[in-house]
């Protein structure tokens, strides 16, 4: 699922002005809180868990949600339009650049969550 991804990722990055580079680490910033986050609701509980799959629910819904725009825009050139009406050109790269930061904020989280959770040793037989 992640490789299907890539592309669409790897192209908005390109859209909302990322550099060589830096679209290609992309989607690895999108997707991989994604699977943070799953890793984190599994080890967590209670009101962790529940950041946790709010977390893991608005970047699944924000990689979709750019996922289906590249299907719906021919991005061509360098510096493609994400959409022809303002509005919503503005919105898409709001969505799409506020991401990485997020990712920093909601990965660090989830990792201190994490990190913070008591752990018990399994039981030997």
């Amino acid at each position: 699922a992640f490789r299907v991804s890539w592309n669409a990722l790897h192209d908005i990055a390109r859209g909302i002005g990322a550099d060589h580079d830096a679209a290609l680490l992309y989607p690895v910033v999108v997707d991989g809180l994604i699977a943070v986050a799953l890793v984190a609701s599994l080890a967590l509980t209670g009101r962790d868990r529940r950041a946790a799959l709010t977390v893991l629910a608005s970047y699944t819904a924000a990689s979709l949600a750019l996922n289906y725009v590249h299907g719906l825009i021919p991005l061509t050139g360098d510096r493609p339009r994400l959409s022809p009406v303002d509005w919503v050109h503005w919105a898409l790269v709001l969505l799409a650049s506020s991401l990485p930061v997020g990712a920093i904020f909601f990965g660090t989280d989830l990792v201190a969550r994490v990190l913070r959770t008591p752990w018990t040793a399994p039981a030997t037989v």
